[in-house]
């Protein structure tokens, strides 16, 4: 084969030229646009402030993740400074003074003034801010207040019960009986046993009245001693009407004291 017969190689075929510009313009990706309110229930569409903020809603998936990004940037930035500001006030040492502890008591309430300062001692030994430690006495306050006014309804039902009891147990004779009971105790107390026997509960003077009601029928059947005294006392009526006539008596001079005490004297056991 002579040289002339072979075949020349082909040279290899050059590509066309491609415009660039075109390439990225045919190929540059794009966002389809969306309804954004098509994601939002019924009910939201329906608030009244709705129509108002939809108007500023992303139209995009670019614009959703730009909006994303820079309120997370700006609240990011936000929620560190907070952050860091109430770690701050929580390490702050507490510094407050005796005198910042002013505990109001409820209107009515009573307590020990020793019991009120050593709470106060004790909230500034451990730093307790002061409007908290009112808060916290308040709800023992209240507490206590509110056992108070239950011990008080018993007491007074108790009393009443008791009183009633009396009354339906003596019937129609029940004023003469408690008169005698009454004179019968003045023969073996002193005026100031007198005095704090007044002080008593009511179901208790009652009590001491039924005592005094049996000790006073067994003196006049003679079935105890016979060295008791007679019931000779006067009644706090009788003791009463001497000091009205008596004029020098403090007690027609408005005297307090004088007239706290008749009206001590006065109240039966049973009253």
């Amino acid at each position: 084969m002579t040289i002339e017969n072979q075949v020349a190689p082909t040279a290899p075929t050059q590509a066309t030229p491609v415009n660039e510009t075109n390439i990225s313009q045919n190929t540059a990706p794009t966002t389809p646009s969306f309804d954004f309110n098509s994601f939002f229930p019924e009910d939201i569409r329906k608030d009244a402030d709705y129509e108002r903020l939809s108007k500023n809603f992303p139209k995009d998936l670019s614009a959703i993740a730009k909006d994303y990004y820079h309120k997370n940037k700006h609240f990011g930035k936000a929620r560190d400074v907070v952050e860091a500001e109430l770690k701050a006030q929580v390490s702050e040492p507490a510094s407050f003074k005796a005198e910042d502890y002013q505990i109001n008591l409820p209107e009515g309430y009573s307590i020990e003034d020793n019991i009120v300062n050593t709470a106060k001692t004790k909230a500034l030994e451990l730093g307790i801010k002061p409007e908290v430690a009112q808060q916290f006495l308040n709800s023992i306050f209240e507490a206590d207040r509110t056992q108070e006014i239950e011990l008080e309804r018993q007491a007074y039902e108790a009393n009443k019960q008791s009183l009633e009891n009396i009354k339906k147990e003596w019937g129609f004779d029940y004023e003469r009986r408690a008169d005698i009971a009454e004179k019968t105790l003045m023969n073996y107390v002193s005026p100031d046993e007198m005095e704090n026997i007044h002080k008593l509960p009511l179901d208790q003077k009652v009590l001491l009245s039924k005592i005094m009601d049996k000790v006073a029928s067994k003196v006049s059947e003679g079935s105890i001693g016979n060295n008791l005294k007679p019931i000779v006392a006067k009644s706090p009526e009788e003791t009463f009407n001497d000091i009205l006539k008596d004029k020098t008596h403090p007690y027609h001079r408005g005297d307090t004291k004088a007239v706290n005490e008749i009206f001590e004297m006065l109240k039966k056991p049973y009253l």
